[in-house]
């Protein structure tokens, strides 16, 4: 089984949905799909890089870029 991990946005929740159907389209091999949802990165730890939100979207003061999955 292969791992993919995607970077999930509730808002956004069809984005998974389409990324999701396309994998499977795409191969025979038994795939384990893994939404990556931000907030519980930072909950258990695991997202630790700054975020700031400027103009409605998130933004990392490290990099002076606008972040996204």
């Amino acid at each position: 089984m292969i791992p993919i991990y995607i970077g999930y946005d509730p808002r956004e929740s069809r984005v998974l949905d389409v990324a999701r159907w396309s994998a499977y389209r795409r191969t025979s091999t038994p795939l384990q799909i893994q939404p990556l949802v931000l907030k519980d990165l930072e909950a258990q730890g695991i997202m630790k890089r700054p975020m700031v939100v400027r103009d409605g979207k998130l933004w990392c003061p490290i990099s002076e870029a606008p972040m996204s999955t």
